[in-house]
């Protein structure tokens, strides 16, 4: 049977663009030790001089299915040079409800390249990762470790995590501390059509951008690399490319940020039906605040009040690493996490006819600034902002001792 000229174009087109995305699935698939590819004669010999270890692949691949659903594939390895680089044959891989650790594989390998032995699931620990300060909380990690008597020897680690909830998309950072890096590639990979943002903070590096089929590949890659060095009294973070989505969907809850208005929306859906007192706490609120002569003064009189009657206790249950309890549990049971507490000094603010709002915050000396030209989900606190007439009040909700503004 004969086929007009136009049908075989387009079943060229068709084959090709199948056969793109084959090699791209197939690239992905090919993991695992391979005999003889990480020699340490292999290694280029100025990475090794003064160094404890190497890390000769640093590899992270994000294939996004849709705005909730996503699958990472880390692969670790490093050439152990001395005693003094022997934590990096270690592993540790925190998971969740949103975050399902699907696979985690090891090898063990010598100088020559030659596998020693694999990881064996009794050499994998499950712990909780509840800390000290946290009653509920859902997040455990997986550990491993993997070492040999002989050095230098080199250890490979890969895992594979499915991401049900999407508020957060994985970060490059090529450089590391204490290591030299032979190779580091990061991929993000995403539906045609899905908008990819990232952002650049010290590294000048655009992506290398691949059309298969009905996907789009970005990638970037960096070879022979000198351990970070920090200049002296210069802010305290390595290169890196941040990557966030534009939609995202989590726990059933869908937003945008493409702007942090939107961000904000989202995030205020969390709070909107979680802000109302219960009516003895109401009344307590209007018993409080009725001597005090100036709204300041209200201000001060119910952040007293609050670092009285409550105590900091981390709740991390699903969404609710995200979504406040009501101040009903707050008042009730004397406790909250930072959330919680920010939202019921919020309603006993409102309550008292003082404008306040939740504030979320990246906390932490040593953390980056949020850059203010890329909306992103990277925050882990939430502090109290009331705009007074002639200043704004911040509020830390979790101290007892803090004093009042």
């Amino acid at each position: 049977m004969m086929f007009p000229h136009h049908y075989h174009v387009r079943s060229l087109f068709a084959l090709a663009a199948v056969l793109a995305a084959l090699m791209i699935a197939n690239a992905k698939a090919q993991v695992g030790y391979r005999e003889g590819e990480y020699r340490v004669t292999a290694m280029p010999a100025e990475l090794a001089q003064d160094a404890e270890a190497v890390a000769r692949l640093d590899a992270l691949t994000f294939t996004v299915e849709n705005p909730g659903k996503a699958t990472q594939i880390v692969r670790q390895v490093y050439t152990i040079l001395s005693p003094g680089g022997r934590d990096y044959g270690k592993i540790y891989i925190g998971y969740d409800k949103f975050r399902e650790l699907t696979s985690l594989r090891g090898w063990l390998i010598d100088a020559e390249g030659r596998k020693i032995r694999d990881l064996k699931k009794n050499d994998i620990k499950d712990e909780s990762a509840i800390s000290g300060y946290s009653l509920y909380e859902d997040s455990r990690v997986r550990s491993a470790e993997l070492y040999y008597d002989a050095y230098p020897y080199t250890v490979m680690f890969e895992y594979e995590m499915v991401f049900h909830g999407l508020l957060f998309w994985p970060s490059w950072y090529p450089y590391l501390y204490r290591a030299p890096v032979e190779r580091s590639r990061f991929e993000i990979d995403v539906p045609a059509g899905m908008p990819i943002r990232y952002h650049l903070r010290g590294v000048q590096q655009e992506p290398q951008i691949q059309a298969a089929g009905n996907r789009n590949v970005l990638r970037w890659h960096a070879q022979n690399l000198p351990k970070w060095e920090p200049e002296p009294s210069a802010p305290n973070w390595s290169p890196r490319i941040l990557a966030a989505p534009t939609a995202f969907e989590i726990a059933g809850y869908a937003g945008v940020m493409s702007s942090w208005t939107s961000f904000g929306k989202w995030y205020y859906q969390l709070y909107s039906e979680r802000m109302a007192l219960p009516p003895t706490a109401n009344a307590e609120v209007q018993r409080l605040s009725s001597a005090a002569a100036t709204p300041r003064d209200r201000v001060r009189v119910l952040y007293e009040y609050l670092q009285a009657k409550t105590r900091y206790v981390s709740v991390q249950l699903g969404i609710g690493g995200w979504q406040p309890f009501e101040p009903a549990y707050v008042f009730e049971r004397g406790y909250g996490d930072c959330k919680a507490l920010s939202n019921f000094m919020v309603a006993m603010l409102r309550a008292a006819q003082v404008e306040a709002h939740p504030v979320l915050i990246l906390s932490g000396e040593e953390q980056p600034d949020v850059p203010a030209d890329f909306p992103n989900g990277r925050f882990n606190h939430v502090i109290v902002c009331v705009p007074l007439e002639q200043d704004t009040v911040w509020l830390e909700c979790t101290s007892q001792t803090a004093p009042f503004g």
